[in-house]
């Protein structure tokens, strides 16, 4: 049925078909390839403004508050060495402001839409963690001034809520790490797998487009050598020869009036 269809398709459709079957096949092509590309657009924003960003913050959180409780230290060190009063609670009150910007920073990050339950979990810890070593260390600067003793074992107290709080930031931390590398890897199989699909669609295009073509020219060329054969046995004088009409297109047509041609010279 098929084979009868294209036989009476004119002449010029005929001849349109395989560069038409490749202009599908590029248009395929180009929507594989668009929407390969927006979904690595997508990954790599969400690697870059979501998770690059969330690491950032914890990264720098964890930092923060090691280098905070390694300053507490050092206001008890300098108290006992009779530093300048200034200094120390100049020093003091930049610990505690950095506290305070660390718990901006995780409160941020547990109000972000894109977190997870895990990750809200971590940063919800990590706020309440971040309250309780805040208080620990207030009391030591208030102590600290007043009697080095109890504040150094005040100290105890603060420095176990901070192993616990860094325990946490280093835990939230590897979470942001692992989900960085998740969205890597998903980056990179969206790539590998666009990548195949436009190698596959591409071998299909160039396959359909050369077995369309080898296709159309035989079925072109089989009538017209009929033709050229039934020709050439007329020109050699035998009259009853007629060529087998089994087209509606042009080269039909043409086949059908050389018929009657012959008949009427018969």
């Amino acid at each position: 049925v098929m084979i009868r269809y294209l036989n009476n398709l004119n002449m010029n459709k005929k001849l349109l078909l395989s560069p038409l079957i490749v202009m599908i096949s590029l248009v395929v092509f180009g929507a594989v390839s668009y929407v390969g590309l927006m979904s690595q657009q997508s990954a790599i924003k969400e690697i870059f403004n979501t998770r690059f960003s969330a690491y950032q913050t914890s990264a720098k959180v964890l930092a923060d508050m090691q280098n905070v409780h390694a300053n507490i230290y050092k206001v008890i060190s300098w108290s006992n060495s009779n530093f300048d009063a200034k200094k120390i609670d100049d020093l003091a009150k930049q610990q505690i402001t950095k506290i305070d910007q660390a718990d901006v920073s995780v409160g941020k990050s547990l109000g972000l839409a894109n977190a997870n339950t895990g990750q809200k979990k971590l940063y919800q810890i990590a706020a309440d963690q971040l309250g309780g070593y805040k208080k620990a260390v207030l009391k030591v600067i208030d102590m600290v001034s007043a009697d080095f003793s109890l504040a150094t074992t005040m100290m105890m107290a603060a420095d176990d809520k901070f192993q616990v709080l860094n325990k946490t930031l280093q835990d939230l931390l590897a979470m942001e790490n692992k989900l960085s590398k998740g969205s890597y890897d998903f980056s990179q199989k969206s790539f590998i797998r666009v990548l195949i699909i436009s190698i596959a669609v591409m071998v299909i295009a160039i396959t359909l487009s050369l077995g369309i073509s080898i296709f159309m020219t035989k079925l072109i060329l089989r009538p017209i050598n009929k033709t050229i054969e039934v020709i050439e046995d007329i020109s050699q004088g035998d009259l009853t020869k007629r060529i087998d009409i089994h087209a509606t297109d042009e080269i039909g047509e043409m086949s059908r009036h050389f018929n009657v041609f012959v008949d009427k010279l018969h």
